[in-house]
């Protein structure tokens, strides 16, 4: 397998602490700046760039980082393949309140959710658990060999399944916006 892993750019949510999920933030100047060093970087790493086939997340902020590593590796965005098992792990109605909001106004929720994490679905939201059973349908069907723009939640569980990761061990990784991972002959790198 190779596989190269992005999360999508700094968004305007992110700056202001705020639950994205399955909603929409632009991406900020960082965001922007972020997705163009990644795509810099794949495209120096890359012997061959059109062997790579882009996937994306079908969410806004995804596209738009693919678009913009799609341009840095001299690609046409209409390549880009959406596929929807990518999108980010769904917190129902929790989305668009911030991380401090939260155990304020949903304290059963918050409670719920602290108590088991991985099984416990927010109202109007899923879990990791099915979230992960998605990713890995994603990821026993992607081609060989692929470049995909996700987001932090889903990269995070991506990875994890790849390397066989335990539950509590998934939850801990990183989640960064201006590097990426490299999943390859059993390792993951980060780039």
């Amino acid at each position: 397998m190779s596989l190269f892993l992005l999360r999508h750019g700094e968004t305007q949510f992110n700056r202001e602490d705020r639950i994205q999920g399955w909603r929409d933030s632009a991406l900020t100047e960082t965001g922007i700046a972020q997705a163009r060093r990644n795509g810099r970087v794949l495209a120096e790493l890359l012997a061959d760039k059109a062997r790579y086939r882009i996937y994306s997340s079908p969410l806004g902020r995804a596209l738009n980082t693919a678009r913009l590593v799609a341009f840095e590796l001299g690609r046409d965005a209409a390549e880009i393949r959406s596929d929807r098992r990518l999108i980010e792990l769904s917190l129902g109605h929790w989305e668009g309140f911030t991380w401090g909001e939260v155990p304020k106004r949903f304290p059963e929720d918050w409670a719920a959710r602290v108590a088991d994490k991985w099984t416990y679905e927010v109202p109007g939201g899923e879990s990791y658990q099915d979230m992960a059973t998605r990713l890995a349908s994603w990821l026993a069907d992607h081609p060989d060999p692929a470049i995909a723009v996700t987001h932090g939640a889903a990269g995070r569980i991506l990875r994890g399944l790849y390397a066989g990761l335990s539950r509590e061990e998934m939850m801990t990784l990183e989640e960064p916006q201006d590097a990426f991972f490299e999943l390859t002959g059993g390792e993951i790198l980060r780039r």
